[in-house]
């Protein structure tokens, strides 16, 4: 994303917290759900994917369409019943995920920042709640005390026909579109009107949840990616029914990221944010304290990581090299063109390991291309076995780590691996590592001074 991307996001941030100081955006509401970190989110996003435009796939003939509509509400009334027949205890805990946070571990898929939890738990003791769909294909470890909110959406979609709507309230509207259209150059006057939807769907999750747990109300819950229409309503319907709910991290939390940077916060809190924020590291802890400081409500606590701690303690396992390991974390899907110069410079001294997102798996063969077409697959990079290894034993083994802001650069310096930022949104988010001197500072790199910082490294 480089210089463009961070003045981009410092941006948009900074136009967010004005609208937080000076339209009273809290106040937005639907019914008594409140609305704003759904929209700021959505506004933040909408800006930053603004010159990406995703073609429409063809429709579908209208017969397969009906059938398809037909099939797909009566096996989600079949689930939504079966749920209540198949789960009769009631939990302990509820996990809640998505698919991507999910690797396979001995033949099993399982959920790797909640495992070293639920292993220890009897199956009778927790359910798994997972947002998004269903892969029928893999095998999930303890399936049946999983409850996949996507087939569940269709019946309750149906229901929501025949209820009431709650009335979205939006005082101030036109100035927030007017500072918006002003400061980012943004037109968002087709969004309200969306908005409406979304705050449907933010209300259907909630008759969800009542549903789940009207009689089998969890001691506690925890979430991966609270800003999501799914896990909005959850801390929703926590904060109604008084039950804890804990928003784990899972990645970055720094000022960077609308969703942990707030501004003019109420000391009240606000519904649909979780009562807790499980924090891997003091500098994550300490940014989202600084906007909740003196509120009656949440509060962020500094709890480790638990996957990383688990993996570390429990996997043997060793990567075979006879070289120094440079592991690469990305976030695109592709490599830039200084990646791929800084291989061919230093890949004949050092073996490169590329560590793909979870949610861009399907780009290693853009990258393999890449690599192809620039002659320097023949240096052994390693792509498909880096991403079939799990992240904290490449993390131990790699003799220096370089990334631009994923959340792993967290992940590295707890395991005192080196590591390179490469991006300014990283530097500015991992500040206090470059600081302490956990961590080196690359804002624009270039091949050379890649490989210059590299070699300074691995000496």
């Amino acid at each position: 994303m480089g210089k463009n991307g961070k003045l981009e996001r410092k941006l948009v941030i900074g136009t967010l917290s004005k609208i937080e100081a000076t339209i009273s955006v809290y106040d937005w509401k639907c019914g008594d759900i409140p609305l704003w970190p759904l929209i700021k989110k959505e506004l933040f996003f909408i800006f930053l994917d603004q010159p990406h435009e995703n073609g429409q796939s063809k429709p579908k003939k209208v017969e397969s369409v009906l059938f398809w509509k037909f099939k797909t509400y009566v096996t989600s009334f079949w689930y939504v019943l079966a749920v209540k027949f198949r789960v009769k205890s009631s939990p302990k805990a509820v996990f809640c995920g998505a698919y991507s946070h999910r690797l396979p571990w001995k033949g099993k898929l399982i959920n790797r920042y909640y495992y070293p939890f639920t292993r220890k738990l009897s199956t009778e003791s927790y359910w798994e709640i997972e947002y998004g769909s269903q892969d029928k294909i893999q095998n999930y470890l303890n399936e049946e005390r999983i409850i996949f909110l996507d087939r569940c959406r269709f019946a309750f979609r149906l229901i929501d026909k025949f209820t009431d709507k709650p009335k979205i309230e939006l005082p101030d509207w036109d100035k927030m579109e007017k500072i918006v259209c002003e400061e980012l150059l943004l037109d968002i006057s087709s969004y309200k009107g969306k908005l409406e939807s979304k705050a449907k769907d933010l209300s259907l999750h909630i008759r969800i949840f009542d549903y789940l747990f009207s009689k089998q109300k969890p001691e506690v819950i925890y979430s991966l990616c609270y800003y999501n229409i799914a896990m909005f309503a959850l801390n929703h319907w926590c904060y109604i029914n008084k039950i804890p709910i804990y928003d784990v991290q899972h990645g970055g939390q720094g000022p960077l990221h609308p969703m942990y940077s707030y501004s003019n916060y109420p000391k009240g809190g606000i519904s649909i944010l979780p009562k807790y924020f499980w924090c891997w590291d003091e500098g994550s802890y300490k940014n989202i304290n600084n906007w909740l400081k003196d509120n009656l409500y949440h509060s962020a606590k500094l709890l480790g990581n638990p996957w990383l701690e688990f993996q570390i303690k429990n996997e043997k396992e060793s990567l075979s090299s006879d070289k120094k390991i440079i592991l690469y974390t990305l976030q695109e899907r592709s490599l830039d063109p200084y990646i791929i110069e800084t291989i061919m410079q230093t890949g004949g001294e050092y073996q490169w390991w590329l560590r793909l997102h979870p949610r861009m798996a399907d780009a290693a063969s853009v990258i393999r291309q890449q690599l192809s077409v620039a002659g320097a697959m023949k240096y052994g990079v390693k792509i498909e076995t880096s991403n079939e290894t799990p992240l904290p034993v490449l993390l131990k083994n790699a003799a220096v780590h370089i990334s631009k802001f994923s959340g792993s650069i967290i992940e590295g310096i707890a395991l005192k691996t080196p590591t390179v930022i490469m991006d300014p949104i990283g530097i500015d988010t991992y500040a206090h590592y470059i600081k302490n001197g956990d961590a080196f500072a690359l804002p624009y790199p270039e091949a050379s001074s890649l490989s210059d910082i590299l070699r300074r490294i691995l000496i």
